[in-house]
């Protein structure tokens, strides 16, 4: 049974593997960037290294974080570096046996032709109703990979 960490985006619940968290932190001080996507909300400071922040309400449903005092921010590992990604709330950690988790994907993905990248993973069936899990490694399509990229090396 793996563990995952369980979030809350906009009343949707998703999952995330524990192996792909470096930490979770309080939302602090953004310093905006210009000139990036709109789901980008821009950098800040965690332990000496600068991490770009991504608002996952932005990125998944197109509105903008409403922050309260439960808002988080999770560092997770992407591409080899750590990125981080600001959710409504950090509900648990749990485990989910393999019955539970179904990562038949095409169930959704033959929906759109234009899915080249999606950032769920599986769904997972659980007590309180479908958890989406999120692969930390494909939450962009290859522009905002660049994009996020380029942040990154340019305060490395």
């Amino acid at each position: 049974m793996e563990q995952y960490i369980i979030f809350r985006v906009l009343n949707q619940n998703f999952a995330v593997s524990i192996l792909s968290i470096s930490r979770i932190i309080p939302l602090s001080e953004i310093t905006p960037v210009p000139d990036t996507a709109d789901y980008i909300m821009g950098v800040m400071e965690s332990e000496k290294q600068v991490v770009p922040i991504i608002d996952l309400s932005k990125r998944f449903f197109n509105q903008s974080l409403t922050q309260t005092d439960q808002t988080q921010v999770i560092l997770m590992y992407w591409n080899d570096l750590e990125i981080g990604v600001t959710v409504d709330e950090v509900v648990q950690i749990t485990h989910f046996g393999e019955e539970q988790v179904d990562s038949q994907l095409e169930k959704i993905t033959a929906l759109e032709d234009a899915a080249e990248v999606t950032p769920i993973k599986s769904f997972i069936r659980s007590e309180e109703g479908i958890i989406l899990e999120v692969s930390a490694s494909d939450l962009f399509d290859m522009k905002g990979t660049l994009m996020i990229q380029d942040l990154i090396e340019s305060y490395l």
